[in-house]
């Protein structure tokens, strides 16, 4: 009898059943790792060291600086409007002024070096002559050089050549007859005078 060759041992369907489920359990179990791994990786990058944090501009750095003391305050002396007052030297007098001339009411002649020749009445004859009622004692004055009267007519004083050598002007102007002003300067040859009119009364027509 001839021995029959002995049969290999056929896969159980058991053992093909167990391998694909540890193969899952096992892929399971790493990517269980693996995505722990990353969510611990993903937790701490982004999370920085407290001391690796630089303070931006925009947040309030605390004022270290010791507080002020009275000796290094400084305050601004208040500016006032007031201007010293000056004192006189002891012993000096206050400045003397310079008396102004008195001038009665009527007429007046000023001349340049202040005289005052009052015009005493109306009709008044100015000249060089000693019969005149203003004497200007002047080369450039003629015997009788002018007039002045109250011209009833105009209700004003006027002045009035009477043919001088050099003529007569009222404030500039050469003139035959004119009204004066007060404050008028008037010239008669080369002697200028101020008419003052302080007050004159005309005479009655």
């Amino acid at each position: 009898m001839t021995p029959t060759a002995a049969a290999s041992p056929t896969p159980s369907i058991e053992m093909f059943g167990t391998f694909p489920l540890a193969l899952v359990l096992l892929l399971g179990v790493v990517l269980i790792i693996l995505i722990t791994a990353w969510i611990l990786l993903f937790a701490l990058g982004g999370r920085k060291p407290k001391s690796s944090q630089q303070p931006t501009p925009d947040q309030a750095q605390p004022d270290l600086s010791p507080p002020p003391t009275q000796e290094n305050i400084y305050t601004p002396t208040p500016k006032t409007d007031t201007v010293p007052q000056q004192t006189a030297p002891t012993g000096s007098s206050p400045p003397a002024t310079e008396p102004k001339p008195t001038i009665d009411f009527g007429l007046h002649f000023i001349l340049a070096d202040g005289n005052d020749l009052t015009i005493p009445k109306l009709p008044a004859t100015i000249g060089r002559a000693a019969g005149c009622d203003i004497r200007l004692d002047d080369d450039s004055i003629s015997n009788q050089h002018a007039r002045m009267d109250y011209d009833h007519q105009l209700e004003s004083i006027t002045i009035e050549d009477l043919g001088s050598s050099n003529g007569t002007q009222v404030n500039g102007r050469p003139t035959r007859k004119n009204i004066l002003h007060h404050d008028d300067q008037v010239t008669f040859g080369s002697v200028t005078v101020t008419f003052l009119d302080t007050g004159f009364l005309p005479p009655i027509a």
